[in-house]
């Protein structure tokens, strides 16, 4: 819960828009969340999460309930690291952590309009169609070529949390 609350004011601090932020994480995330919440906790104090006791926070890789501002989604497609990186966290007031390989990157963004979308894709030359005809074959063939990328460009909207893969 507190990278939650840490995305949510990293995100808040950016100026990033209220609506549109979205979580995609691993499903250890959601077993961490579903271990979180006890039954007198779901119904004495919040009796709209009473759905959560029956059927676990997610439904169809999407989260049942909004958390801190964040729709969530679960993957099992994240990116894992390959290396062992030494990770700064003292200047958000964290204590330094080492990630171990295999740990999974869970993404926060936001996509509320096309100003804030972290991720955008761009072409450097548009979709071009040749034809031909093959004799030997008797038939004419086609080809579509292009140029495209895809890149972050506003790291104000994007956030990664790193997780266990197995520990939950």
């Amino acid at each position: 819960m507190a990278d939650f609350v840490a995305m949510k004011l990293s995100f808040d601090k950016a100026n990033a828009p209220a609506g549109g932020r979205i979580a995609v994480v691993d499903p250890i995330v959601e077993a961490t969340l579903n271990s979180l919440i006890s039954a007198t906790t779901v119904v004495n104090n919040t009796p709209q999460f009473q759905g959560v006791l029956n059927e676990g926070f997610a439904r169809d890789h999407r989260f049942v309930r909004n958390i801190m501002g964040w729709d969530i989604y679960t993957s099992n497609f994240l990116p894992s690291l390959t290396a062992t990186e030494a990770i700064n966290a003292t200047s958000v007031g964290l204590t330094n952590e080492t990630a171990a390989v295999g740990d999974k990157a869970n993404i926060f963004m936001c996509v509320a309009d096309d100003s804030c979308k972290p991720v955008m894709h761009a072409w450097r030359r548009a979709p071009q169609t040749e034809g031909w005809r093959a004799e030997e074959e008797r038939g004419d063939k086609y080809q579509v070529t292009s140029r495209f990328g895809f890149g972050v460009q506003r790291l104000d909207t994007l956030g990664v949390v790193l997780t266990s893969p197995s520990a939950y």
